[in-house]
């Protein structure tokens, strides 16, 4: 007789997890042998598939190698499609006649409007740093020295390309940069007259926030510029200066020694500009001997700085970028010179590795 009680719920349950557990190894079973079983087809659909995978693999790694390949500006220019920022970048014939770069690197924001109704020898025409305030003739003194001694290095050099360089340093200055304002200065002073192209043999550098980067900034600018890298450099600027732009800032874009020229000039004082002595009062002596002192000891912690820290991208020098970066510019460097974008980006954890990539002029 059969049993009248119900059968216990676990029962129920085994039943239905077995059904479960043999239904789905059916569908695997199924899977398994779709996949594994003999595909009707011919050979020339296995050719057409090959060859398409294989395209796609050239075409994914061409993509990715040619982004960081080099190309030059005239590859850009000549393609059918040239590379967007070029499109507005003609380049005058005679520009290729530039070969050397000479830089001015910029120091304070001149903001005279006229040098006929106001004196550009005015502290009021300039907006200074504090240290450079505290003696404002020799400091004025010296940014026009710079100035005039670059335009007449050029002046003699028909293969010469001035390059003022220098940001927007000063808060104060209106968005005016460094170099914009030594340029402009120039021009109202008719310095410019002196070189064989006038105002086109001169450019401006606008993001350099650093000696380094004005130098490095300037060679890029030249690129822009002229399109080729110079092929000499000559640098005009305060002589204490001079040891860290050719032992550090050469040397960490391995620039050939021989091909590299530092003009450094003392500090002066206004007697220079304004009269035609040349000899000082006593006063004036102690003052360019204070400026003098004061001058090496701000240059040795520098030196220092930059010998720990070759591209200025760690630490405290990094943080004088920030700090003079209140606009918040960003160079355009890196899309037009393609060729040194590794060397733009180098930041050694360790401070003092020099780059070691691929450059126009290694």
């Amino acid at each position: 007789m059969p049993s009248l009680l119900p059968l216990p719920v676990s029962s129920s349950i085994d039943r239905l997890r077995g059904s479960s557990i043999a239904r789905h190894r059916h569908r695997i079973n199924s899977l398994s042998a779709l996949l594994f079983a003999r595909a009707r087809t011919t050979n020339l659909a296995v050719l057409i598939l090959s060859s398409i995978c294989c395209l796609s693999l050239y075409l994914n790694f061409r993509s990715i190698f040619s982004s960081t390949s080099f190309r030059s500006q005239s590859d850009f220019q000549h393609s059918q499609h040239p590379f967007s920022p070029f499109r507005t970048h003609p380049l005058a014939p005679s520009f290729s006649q530039f070969k050397r770069l000479v830089i001015v690197p910029g120091h304070a924001i001149y903001i005279g409007a006229n040098p006929v109704l106001h004196d550009p020898l005015d502290p009021e025409e300039w907006i200074l740093e504090p240290y450079q305030a505290r003696h404002p003739p020799s400091s004025i003194g010296a940014f026009i020295n710079h100035i005039q001694t670059a335009v007449h290095t050029v002046s003699t050099d028909s293969s010469a390309l001035l390059v003022y360089s220098g940001g927007q340093t000063r808060h104060q200055a209106n968005q005016s940069t460094e170099a914009g304002s030594y340029s402009r200065l120039a021009n109202q002073l008719g310095l410019h007259d002196q070189l064989s192209l006038g105002p086109l043999q001169t450019t401006t550098e606008d993001f350099a926030l650093d000696s380094w980067t004005n130098l490095i900034y300037s060679v890029a600018r030249f690129k822009e510029y002229t399109g080729d890298y110079p092929t000499q450099i000559t640098v005009v600027g305060h002589s204490v200066k001079s040891k860290r732009f050719n032992e550090l800032h050469r040397k960490a874009m391995r620039w050939p020694q021989e091909r590299f020229e530092y003009i450094g000039l003392d500090p002066i004082n206004l007697n220079r500009f304004t009269t035609t002595s040349t000899s000082f009062s006593s006063q004036e002596t102690i003052d360019l001997k204070e400026i003098e002192s004061s001058m090496i000891l701000g240059e040795k912690k520098v030196y220092l700085e930059f010998e720990k820290d070759l591209y200025g991208c760690n630490l405290s020098l990094m943080e004088k970028r920030k700090k003079r970066n209140g606009f918040r510019r960003f160079h355009p460097y890196l899309t037009s010179n393609p060729e040194i974008r590794g060397l733009l980006d180098w930041c050694p954890i360790n401070g003092i590795d020099e780059y070691t990539g691929s450059l126009p002029w290694a």
